[in-house]
């Protein structure tokens, strides 16, 4: 044997070794299993006793080793290349399908988007629109009404998203009139009435006019039903109702011009000043906070003339930074 021949064996006994002690790669592993394959004990004896059979028995099983190498880089070729059009048949598949839902869900809510018209107002904002059934609805400051175009006139759904609203509904004995609020859902035939429903605000009420409402609360399976100058308002916490009678000229007073605060609680007063006068009032004052207020305020009264006022009630004092007045 000569000095490469040397080589190339010591190098094979240490691949031998590394295989014993299960720590050859893959491809190693493969050469061995392959050479122990390619021929057997009887072979290596008879190459023993002939010297000038070893050098072709050794090439014969180079020849074994590479060609089964050869044929293994090509299975696993095969089965990579196999493998990885599965992969991408299924992405396909995945993202196709996904594209297809995520197109036809954007269609849809764009097409029932486009059916709903929504009215909105700002701060210090009133709007009166006219229903398709001729119904009049009166929309407070910082309210969001919307209700579909198209099926209106057969269900005569009316959606208070957020705010206070007044309604003057057109009688229809055949579709009662619905106003859908956050948590409580009013029907009626043809009356009037007034829904307040501010997510700011610890309660939703609802004031009649005139004629019967029934009143349901939206989460429990509880209902009440209201008769003129009649109110209900809805702790939205314990879903518990409270009703108490009103003066007419109360009801709805905010379309006229006419605010009656009564007994108000410091968030619903900060309430008031927000979407009438756009300004916050904050308080550092437990006793402040925790105080309630009764104030009629007339629609024109000046930011000053009207906090002055209420500072006047619990002999308050006030300060101004910008947007935000500080009771104290």
């Amino acid at each position: 044997m000569n000095k490469q021949d040397i080589v190339e064996f010591k190098a094979f006994i240490d691949k031998l070794k590394r295989y014993r002690n299960n720590q050859s790669s893959e491809l190693e592993a493969v050469e061995v299993e392959l050479w122990y394959e390619s021929f057997d004990s009887k072979k290596i004896n008879e190459a023993t006793a002939d010297e000038r059979k070893t050098e072709a028995i050794k090439n014969n099983i180079r020849a074994g080793i590479e060609s089964h190498i050869q044929k293994e880089k090509a299975i696993r070729a095969r089965v990579i290349t196999v493998r990885f059009m599965r992969v991408a048949a299924m992405l396909i598949i995945v993202v196709g399908a996904a594209l297809f839902l995520f197109h036809n869900t954007r269609l849809k809510n764009t097409a029932t988007a486009a059916t709903f018209c929504e009215i909105r107002t700002k701060a210090a904002e009133m709007k009166q629109i006219v229903l398709p059934d001729h119904s009049h609805i009166w929309i407070n400051s910082s309210s969001v009404v919307r209700y579909d175009s198209v099926t209106f006139t057969n269900n005569r759904n009316i959606y208070l998203d957020e705010g206070e609203a007044f309604f003057d509904v057109a009688k229809d004995e055949k579709h009662p009139f619905t106003v859908i609020a956050a948590k409580i859902s009013t029907r009626v035939l043809g009356t009037s009435f007034n829904v307040r429903s501010y997510k700011n605000l610890a309660y939703a009420s609802v004031d009649v006019k005139t004629g019967k409402v029934e009143v349901s609360n939206n989460t429990i399976n509880n209902k009440v039903l209201l008769t003129a100058n009649q109110e209900v308002a809805l702790d939205t916490a314990s879903g518990e109702f409270a009703m108490v009678f009103k003066g007419s000229d109360e009801i709805a007073g905010w379309i006229k011009g006419k605010y009656f605060l009564k007994d108000v609680s410091f968030a619903e007063l900060n309430l008031f000043f927000q979407n009438q006068y756009g300004v916050k009032l904050v308080s550092n004052n437990e006793e402040v906070a925790h105080a309630h207020y009764t104030i009629n305020i007339i629609e024109g009264s000046s930011l000053s003339k009207t906090i002055e006022l209420i500072c006047n009630i619990h002999n308050n004092k006030y300060r101004r930074l910008n947007n935000e007045i500080t009771l104290y």
